[in-house]
């Protein structure tokens, strides 16, 4: 579909009187969504606390892209046609105002909730220096003196006279100190030595206690020896984020993408400061001086805490044991794969599917580690999005290499905070005989997808193994992140799998898909007419059902839609962790509800469900239903034919809708509104192990 064609699916959508969400203010919500967790009492302490790190690492990530972005919008159409700068600065101002409530929630959560909890289990956590008894500020001074007094450097805060360059992502303290000879006032700035020093210290404590401190809180004590001829009158926590959302070229894609990598990347550390956090006990002329000597625009000032960057939360050390932190159970055992003597004869026998981190990601490590053996085999091919350092994926495709196999590797390069990472694996893998593709010009390649190709007539009519997966071929991230990977021998789908990566390697061929759906190749219109299939059984008083299951519900043409289906009385469940859209409870969408799940594994496997007449169609997915997904990028749905595989996506969907702990509908006000219908308690993801563990028996 060419870029004419979504502008014209636009144009209709925005014709119909239906409402969306603000994506951005939608997102917020589900950050929300985040820090409740670690107001839940049900949930062990030092879990709660990661909790509370998370929703501060995602708002990070958030300032750094899509408020950096929206901020860029503005300035741009500033200078141009001026069009639209209202309705940005509109949304610049809810989210703003969503973010601060957010941050008096998650105040409260930390000081008000944690603090006191800990304190009550035996861990006190000195958030003020001012507080310390006297034998731990014995202790804190001599530390300081002995670790950090070394690594301090003071920089004379002078707008007038000087112009220092801040860095994101670090902790400054401005520090006020006059004179105690002529009462001049002076003004200075410290970084905290985050890489000399872990940001909690240990300090002594009663028999039976355990006790901790902040980093600033140290160097705050130490102020004093730092400045020996002053006194110091105050002093108050800072620190930005950065826009790191870099202008890739579109139309560069491969070798030229490649040798340009690095140079984007380094943009990230002098981007345009999107925010700028200070302590709100800070006096309004300190604020006034730092706007000044760093240019910070006054939208861009966002009162804060005492504390910042506490994404650190979850560097607080554990002294407790393991009962005060999130216990995760042992993966199940894959009975059908550790009964089978071959893991490639396994799939050449019957489709196979593997759920993370219920079940283990070591089952996809060992076909591939198999591959590299077998006789049959002629090529290993992947795609490459996030791949965990020091990857056991990339080793065992070395592996296959060094063996003789033909192996080749899609790249994406434009995997936002992993190109670097992502470059440096492919120039490791072309050292050991890998085949790389880099990104394609205009297209950002999301589909996780793998075949194992085999010599052709080795195995009668199956040209290979097809593998389709909702996740990252990443084993470090298979811990936390749920996705299911499908595998299948069936001759359609690998067929059309090794064509997928034939276009990956020349875009400029002729390629039809009858069997997977591939978003710029007739995905979105195979959607659209799955939806409208439904629609029209509705209409003619027939049954109709959908239940969609993805990270994020963001595209207006899918979304309306769904509208119309709600209208003509098709029942549709939405299993939506992230940003959302749609709006639930209005006349056009009383048939659809938004069921949101945040609970100790990242909800990301996509699977898609249509009654279709009885048909019951499945599909897993890589794609979001996402603009960008949707439109600019390479992504594949595989349909699911098998029934032991069906049933099993069929358990997962109606536990997802069944859980009644972790579980939440999100209503017309964009609120995360627990489920109070009566029904005893069910924890999906709790019960999912009981689900996987039918699954898996042979």
């Amino acid at each position: 579909m060419n870029m004419k064609d979504e502008k014209d699916r636009a144009n209709d959508v925005e014709n119909k009187d239906y409402r969306f969400w603000d994506r951005d203010v939608s997102w917020l919500s589900f950050n929300k969504r985040v820090l409740l967790e670690s107001l839940d009492q049900t949930n062990p302490i030092y879990e709660r606390l990661n909790f509370l790190s998370i929703f501060s690492s995602n708002l990070e990530e958030f300032y750094q892209i899509r408020v950096a972005g929206l901020k860029a919008s503005i300035e741009r159409r500033k200078r141009t046609t001026r069009k639209g700068v209202r309705e940005l600065t509109d949304r610049l101002q809810a989210v703003t105002k969503e973010v601060k409530e957010q941050e008096m929630l998650f105040r409260h959560a930390w000081e008000d909730v944690m603090v006191p909890d800990f304190k009550s289990v035996g861990v006190d956590i000195y958030t003020d220096f001012r507080d310390y008894p006297d034998e731990v500020k014995t202790f804190v001074r001599t530390y300081f003196l002995q670790e950090i007094f070394p690594f301090i450097q003071p920089v004379c805060i002078a707008p007038t006279l000087l112009h220092t360059f801040i860095r994101d992502k670090r902790i400054y303290l401005c520090v006020e100190v006059i004179g105690k000879s002529d009462g001049v006032v002076s003004y200075y700035m410290i970084k905290l030595p985050f890489t000399k020093a872990p940001r909690f210290l240990q300090v002594p404590s009663e028999e039976g206690r355990y006790a901790y401190t902040f980093l600033d809180e140290v160097i705050r004590l130490g102020l004093p020896l730092i400045f020996p001829g002053y006194n110091v009158s105050g002093s108050w926590s800072f620190k930005i984020s950065r826009d790191a959302d870099v202008v890739i070229d579109e139309d560069k894609g491969g070798e030229q993408l490649a040798q340009n990598i690095e140079e984007l990347i380094s943009k990230r550390k002098i981007g345009d400061i999107t925010r700028f956090q200070y302590d709100d006990a800070m006096p309004s002329h300190m604020r006034e001086m730092l706007q000044e000597s760093f240019g910070i625009h006054p939208g861009d000032m966002l009162v804060a805490r005492r504390h910042l960057q506490l994404q650190d939360l979850r560097k607080l050390p554990n002294p407790l044991g393991p009962e005060y932190a999130q216990q995760y159970p042992a993966p199940i055992p894959h009975l059908r794969w550790e009964q089978s003597e071959s893991r490639i004869d396994h799939i050449l026998a019957q489709d196979e599917a593997l759920y993370v981190p219920y079940v283990s990601f070591q089952y996809l490590l060992d076909l591939l580690d198999e591959a590299c053996f077998d006789e049959r085999v002629k090529a290993i091919k992947l795609t490459q999005y996030r791949v965990a350092e020091d990857s056991e994926v990339i080793d065992t495709l070395i592996k296959a290499a060094t063996h003789g196999k033909e192996v080749t590797v899609f790249v994406e390069l434009k995997a936002r905070f992993d190109e670097e990472n992502n470059l440096i694996t492919a120039q490791r893998m072309i050292r050991h005989g890998i085949k790389i593709i880099y990104s394609l010009p205009k297209l950002k390649v999301h589909a996780k997808t793998s075949v194992i190709e085999f010599h052709e007539g080795a195995v009668p009519d199956k040209p290979g193994i097809a593998i389709f997966s909702t996740g990252n071929f990443n084993e470090k991230t298979a811990k936390i992140y749920s996705d299911i990977t499908v595998f299948s021998s069936r001759k359609e789908l690998s067929s059309e799998l090794i064509q997928l990566f034939r276009y990956l390697e020349n875009t400029k061929g002729e390629y039809h898909f009858n069997h997977l759906l591939v978003a710029s190749k007739g995905m979105v219109e195979h959607i659209h007419e799955l939806i409208e299939y439904e629609t029209n059984e509705a209409r003619h008083g027939r049954p109709a059902r959908m239940v969609l299951k993805m990270n994020s519900l963001e595209e207006k043409g899918v979304i309306a839609k769904l509208y119309e289906a709600s209208e003509a009385g098709v029942k549709i469940d939405l299993l939506v962790r992230g940003i959302c859209r749609l709006v639930p409870n209005q006349p056009y969408s009383r048939n659809i509800r938004v069921i949101r799940l945040v609970d100790i594994y990242l909800e990301h496997a996509r699977i898609w469900y249509f009654y279709h007449g009885g048909g019951e169609l499945y599909f897993v997915s890589s794609a979001d239903w996402m603009r960008r997904n949707l439109y600019r990028r390479i992504e594949c749905a595989a349909p699911i034919v098998d029934p032991k595989l069906k049933k099993l996506l069929h358990g997962i969907l109606e536990l997802g809708m069944a859980d009644t702990v972790k579980a939440v509908y999100l209503d017309e006000h964009l609120n995360n509104v627990p489920k109070q219908d009566g029904r005893p308690n069910l924890r999906a993801q709790k019960e999912l192990y009981n689900l996987l563990g039918d699954f898996v028996k042979p």
